[in-house]
């Protein structure tokens, strides 16, 4: 190729890298500035412009003549003195030279935190999700260097974190400023561990208790049990439910009525719902006499007032009962029956005093129990639902007849207390009580003369804790229940021997049934009570006790049966 054609192609490159407009030209850009003659634009932003590189014998070389304004400004790189060197024509007539400081690149940012200077705006609150919240961090020395992104979790009080995006420090003095982001999981201070420019130091942040709120709604307050005179309040409570809860927490309670002294009702700390709910107070103490309490409730800034009316005492006839079976098994007047003793007894319920009043038995009364007893065998409850029964005794040897299976029923149904205990392994009673242990269930007789109860909290009441405890089997002869559906039941004793089902009560209605007919036959005496009869034990003041019987400790049949019969007479109120 000729010299000719390599000069040509040379021209042809260099011309595609130059554009030209208006007399200007540009390398690398086809918008030279307007105030240029040449532009020249690192393209990929990590290119320069070399000068022609001389030594300082080459520049003086140059020899420029005294005052040729032809070369004034040439301009070289001289490397001996690693300085830029240009020609300064007159009246200086000479080279000057432009020599920089060392250009210092700082990789790594420094500075000195100072945390005890630290600020922040915003609030946080427990449980509430953190907005507008950021802590500012003062520093000194700083460098100028950059520093990284950091995200950095809260101790303390977990769920917070602190960060900040990446930038430089200033050189000299300047601040951090840290966004607060999360939910705080509980009240507290935040501390946030900083590690930044080779300073470390803490900040801390108060978390605020988030206070509840809700919107009471007095009118459909609803309440649970009977409060009786100088009575020991059990079982009774009220129930306010509310609108508008923010989830926040409330603090514990104990609030004293106005009306009727001698009362309390309290409620534990918690928290409100977000939205609707309720809050359920319970009532303790003994009032000191009839008339109306009334407790002023002021929570979660709503208030209101729940009035309970204390009675002079339980309305006895308000629980009409219906006694069924052979007699003294059924609530009978003989000494031998432990029903009709307990529930006559003027130091438990205070009616049956002479007068009609004593202050120190457990139950204050009013009247006396509406009882109707029919000692059969059969064909004794065609009246049930017709009546206004609502407790049925079903006791020693009573067999239902197969119309009767539906009446039954019906009054559990309809919310009536039965306890069944006639010992009867015939067709009609054993397909009744299927209804309630399940179809495939057997009922089988036993020679135990003793179950052991459960644990169950049904077995508590006000005569007594018979959990754990023993129920006794007159005669040694009771009837028990295998292949029972333990989701329709709740156990209340079973057989040591084989596991076998003594004792139940149905998980949706208040269907009692226990093995043994003779459960209430009571010797008139105290225990301990030899022999396996009588396993109805009473104190010497005649009240229901768990004793020792037939050899056996913690017999507790009088305990259980009364806590179910005083249960049902409450609930008639």
């Amino acid at each position: 190729m000729s010299k000719k054609k390599l000069l040509l192609l040379l021209c042809i490159f260099l011309l595609s890298k130059l554009y030209s407009q208006g007399g200007k030209v540009g390398i690398d850009t086809s918008t030279p500035h307007q105030k240029t003659v040449l532009d020249i634009v690192s393209k990929t932003n990590n290119t320069g412009v070399l000068f022609p590189r001389l030594t300082t014998s080459n520049i003086a070389s140059v020899n420029p003549t005294i005052g040729d304004a032809l070369v004034d400004g040439l301009w070289v790189y001289n490397t001996d003195t690693k300085c830029y060197n240009y020609w300064a024509a007159a009246p200086q007539n000479q080279w000057l030279q432009i020599c920089g400081t060392p250009l210092t690149i700082i990789s790594t940012g420094a500075a000195t935190l100072n945390c005890t200077g630290a600020t922040s705006t915003g609030t946080l609150v427990s449980g509430q999700a953190a907005s507008g919240v950021s802590v500012t961090v003062p520093y000194t020395a700083g460098n100028g260097g950059p520093y990284s992104a950091q995200s950095i979790a809260s101790t303390g009080v977990a769920g917070l974190t602190a960060n900040i995006g990446a930038g430089n420090f200033n050189n000299g003095s300047g601040n951090l400023v840290f966004n607060i982001s999360g939910a705080p999981t509980t009240s507290g201070t935040a501390t946030f561990a900083i590690n930044m420019g080779g300073s470390t130091c803490s900040v801390s942040v108060n978390v605020n208790t988030n206070q509840g709120q809700a919107t009471l709604t007095c009118n459909g307050t609803t309440t649970s049990g009977t409060l009786v005179a100088n009575t020991t309040a059990s079982g009774v409570s009220f129930t306010i439910p509310y609108t508008a809860g923010n989830g926040g927490p409330y603090a514990a309670q104990s609030i004293t009525p106005t009306g009727v002294a001698g009362l309390t009702a309290s409620i534990a700390a918690g928290n409100f719902n977000n939205g609707s709910g309720s809050l359920t107070y319970t009532v303790s103490g003994q009032p000191t006499s009839a008339g109306t309490a009334s407790f002023a409730v002021n929570i979660g800034g709503s208030t209101c007032t729940v009035n309970l009316t204390v009675i002079a005492g339980y309305n006895l006839s308000k629980l009409k009962i219906l006694s069924v079976g052979l007699a003294p098994w059924g609530i009978d007047s003989s000494v031998n029956s432990g029903l009709g003793v307990v529930m006559e007894n003027p130091y438990i319920f205070s009616s049956y005093y002479p007068g009609g009043s004593n202050t120190a038995a457990p139950f204050q009364t009013i009247g006396n129990w509406d009882i109707t007893r029919r000692s059969v065998a059969s064909g004794g409850i065609n009246d049930l639902n017709n009546s206004g029964y609502k407790l049925l005794l079903v006791g020693y040897t009573y067999d239902i007849t197969a119309s009767e299976i539906a009446s039954v029923q019906a009054f559990v149904n309809n919310g009536g207390t039965v306890i069944w205990y006639s010992e009867v392994n015939s067709v009609n009673t054993a397909n009744l009580v299927r209804t309630y242990v399940g179809q495939g269930a057997t009922m089988s007789a036993l020679g135990d003369c003793y179950a052991n109860n459960t644990g169950s909290s049904i077995l508590v009441g006000d005569f007594g804790d018979a959990r754990l405890m023993k129920y006794g089997n007159d005669a040694c002869n009771p009837k028990s229940w295998s292949g029972v559906n333990f989701n329709l039941i709740e156990p209340l004793s079973f057989s040591p021997t084989n596991q076998n089902i003594v004792g139940f009560k149905s998980k949706t209605s208040e269907f009692y049934w226990f093995g043994d007919g003779g459960m209430t036959f009571y010797s008139g005496g105290v225990p301990p009570v030899s022999g396996n009869r009588y396993p109805w034990l009473l104190d010497g003041g005649q009240r229901p006790v768990i004793g020792t019987w037939n050899n056996q400790t913690n017999i507790s049949n009088s305990v259980m049966m009364m806590n179910i019969i005083v249960k049902a007479m409450k609930a008639a109120q």
